[in-house]
C-alpha cells in the first residue's frame, strides 16, 4: 500500500462521508466504503510504525434528552399532546454524556472513530478507560465534493490502498453484502436523448427515471411525445448483447424505454472506467456474474 498516497485522498474523502444523503450526490452508499478503506489505511500504517494512537475523551451535551436530563415519552397514537417524563437512561439524568475516540495520527492526517466503530482496532488492546482530553470535538463539517472530484478520489484511493491489478467484487443485488457494491451515480439529465431538447417536456421531468446499468445509474427526463418512439430504438449495453427472449439478470422492463437510453458522456470519462474495469466491468462487454 502507498501509505502517503492514500492518506492524500482518504483525507478529503473522509471529510465528504460526513456529508447528509442530498449533498453525497446520491452516492450515500460509498461513504461505508470509505470508512473502511480508512481503517484498512489505519491498519497499515500501525503495522509499518506510522501511526500514533491514543484514546480521548469529549463531553456533549446529551441528544436524546437535549441536555435537559430529561426524556421525553409520548404516544402520538393515543394522544399528541400528552406527554410523560422520565430521568434520561443515556446520560443517567445528567443531560451530559462522555464521548471517547480512538485517535490515530498517520503523517499529516488525524482521525477519530468513536468507541462503538473501534471494533477493528479490537486485536491492539485498546484500553478505553485511559482517556486523554482533546481540544477537537466531534461533528465536524463535511466537504461537498464536485460529482467527478469524487469519483476521481474514490480512484485513486482504491489505487493507491488496493494496487493497480486487485480486483473488487462486484454484484448487482442488495446492498451490504460487501460496501464496494455500490453503484457510481452519474447525476440527473433532464435532456431527451430522442428529440434534442434540452430540457425535456413531460411533467415528470423535475424527477426523471432512474436509469440501471452495470456499476452505474443516473437519472434520466425524455418529453412524453417522446417515450413511444424511444421503445422502438435499440436497446443499449448490456440489453443488446442478450437475445431478445433472454432478459438476463441486467435488463430492466420498465420503463420500456429505459434499456434504450444511452450511456452519458460521463459514463465513458477515464474515472468510471477505470472504475467499472477494477471490478471486472467493461462497457460493451457482458458484466461478470
Amino acid at each position: 500500500m502507498n501509505l502517503e498516497s492514500a492518506i492524500n485522498t482518504i483525507i478529503p474523502l473522509n471529510a465528504w462521508a460526513r456529508c447528509d444523503y442530498e449533498e453525497a450526490l446520491d452516492m450515500a452508499y460509498a461513504q461505508s466504503a470509505v470508512y473502511a478503506m480508512k481503517e484498512r489505511v489505519i491498519i497499515e500504517a500501525l503495522k509499518q510504525g506510522h501511526c500514533k494512537l491514543r484514546i480521548v475523551e469529549v463531553e456533549r451535551l446529551c441528544k436524546v434528552c437535549k441536555g435537559t436530563g430529561m426524556y421525553e415519552r409520548h404516544d402520538p397514537w393515543d394522544d399528541d399532546s400528552y406527554y410523560e417524563y422520565e430521568d434520561c437512561r443515556c446520560c443517567r439524568a445528567t443531560g451530559k454524556v462522555t464521548l471517547r475516540f480512538a485517535e490515530t495520527t498517520i503523517l499529516t492526517a488525524k482521525f477519530h472513530t468513536p468507541r462503538p466503530k473501534a471494533a477493528f482496532l479490537g486485536p491492539i488492546g485498546l484500553d478505553w478507560d485511559k482517556a486523554e482530553e482533546t481540544d477537537w470535538s466531534p461533528e465536524q463539517p463535511a466537504r461537498i465534493l464536485k460529482r467527478t472530484e469524487l469519483i476521481g478520489l474514490l480512484n485513486q484511493a482504491e489505487r493507491a490502498i488496493f494496487g493497480e491489478t486487485l480486483l473488487l467484487h462486484w454484484h448487482d443485488g442488495w446492498h451490504g453484502r460487501n460496501v464496494f457494491e455500490y453503484s457510481l451515480n452519474l447525476g440527473y439529465y433532464d435532456n431527451c436523448f430522442v428529440c434534442g431538447r434540452e430540457h425535456a417536456l413531460t411533467p415528470f421531468a423535475t424527477f426523471g427515471t432512474d436509469i440501471y446499468r452495470p456499476g452505474l445509474e443516473w437519472q434520466q427526463a425524455i418529453c412524453g411525445d417522446c417515450e413511444y418512439r424511444a421503445e422502438r430504438w435499440p436497446r443499449q449495453w448490456p440489453a443488446n448483447l442478450n437475445a431478445n427472449w433472454d432478459r438476463g439478470r441486467w435488463i430492466t422492463e420498465y420503463p420500456k424505454w429505459a434499456m434504450s437510453c444511452p450511456l452519458p458522456e460521463l459514463a465513458h470519462s477515464w474515472d468510471v472506467t477505470e472504475w467499472l474495469a477494477r471490478r471486472g466491468i467493461v462497457i460493451g462487454r457482458i458484466p461478470p456474474a
